[in-house]
């Protein structure tokens, strides 16, 4: 059948491709945006999500057969591509992020397997079998975005400052709408501020740099949690937690301007600032800021640590 897809897509190329901006192709209702500079999966969704779209979803094997086929021409020297099938928001079983339903699959003998923990798919390129494996290994990815409008140009991630403008309430979420007032799987709810809350990648070799957190926050439809009063403090640190200090979470707190002032990614404003003893450090290294047991302290953001998620659920 891939064989047969692929010979399909280069003797009716203008069947299957229409105008999609900057160099997107498109098939059916989707523009696919092909990006070969290699990333892990959060941090691709979060490009996804940055336009417009997501990781794409695949639901037949003609479609499986066109990504990839394209995709052998552009992922030069690669092996295999992200697609958007993990158990980031369903921890019990893979899901398509773009809440789909799950509908086809075309899998690599012995896959996907029994395996544990945080696991993503990707796709072959020489055979488009899928097969799962750590999340956080560096892939290039396929976008899908919806529609033939407007879309920028794909390019490096940068979420710091961005909102959230994808609330994570919809089918496939990995949680209940807002009328539930509950989530699933690792998350954990908090009233006052009808929000999720989880944290991930509590140890090496998983614990993650700020921005490797704060982008894979966002690409489960959040960010970096933003910490507005002294029970929201107290809540996020009653997680269990390594007794190892060097684990303790990033927050979505950060200074661009060297430790003058201070912002959440989440754009929240910045009303409760719960500084630990001699904090906030002023060097030139310190622009991120986690959260420990005194209150908040500022740290080298390329250092590994937990990830701390907030999901507003409205």
């Amino acid at each position: 059948m891939l064989r047969l897809s692929v010979l399909l897509l280069f003797v009716l190329p203008a069947l299957v491709f229409g105008a999609c901006p900057n160099g997107g192709y498109q098939w059916q209702t989707n523009c696919y945006y092909f990006q070969a500079n290699g990333t892990d999966f959060p941090e691709a969704e979060a490009n996804c999500i940055s336009q417009g779209g997501h990781l794409a979803s695949i639901h037949d094997s003609f479609t499986n057969a066109l990504l990839t086929g394209h995709a052998v021409n552009i992922f030069q020297k690669q092996k295999d591509y992200w697609i958007g099938l993990s158990n980031l928001k369903t921890p019990k079983k893979l899901a398509w992020i773009d809440g789909t339903k799950l509908d086809f699959v075309d899998w690599d003998k012995n896959q996907p397997g029994n395996g544990t923990g945080i696991r993503c798919a990707s796709v072959d390129l020489k055979t488009g079998l899928w097969r799962v494996e750590s999340c956080f290994q560096q892939k290039p990815f396929v976008c899908a975005v919806v529609g033939s409008g407007s879309v920028s140009t794909m390019g490096p991630m940068t979420t710091t400052t961005r909102r959230n403008t994808n609330p994570t309430t919809t089918t496939g979420s990995g949680m209940t709408t807002p009328s539930g007032n509950k989530c699933t799987g690792n998350f954990t709810y908090y009233g006052p501020t009808n929000s999720c809350y989880g944290v991930f990648n509590m140890y090496d070799p998983d614990a993650k740099p700020w921005n490797a957190s704060e982008a894979f926050c966002v690409g489960i439809g959040g960010h970096l949690a933003s910490i507005h009063s002294q029970d929201e403090f107290n809540f996020i640190m009653s997680f269990n937690y390594p007794s190892n200090a060097q684990y303790f979470p990033w927050t979505g707190l950060f200074s661009a301007d060297n430790e003058q002032t201070f912002q959440w990614t989440d754009g929240t404003p910045t009303d409760f600032l719960p500084w630990g003893p001699e904090e906030p450090v002023v060097d030139t290294n310190y622009n991120c800021v986690f959260a420990f047991t005194e209150g908040f302290a500022t740290y080298d953001c390329s250092t590994p640590a937990s990830t701390l998620c907030k999901i507003p659920l409205s």
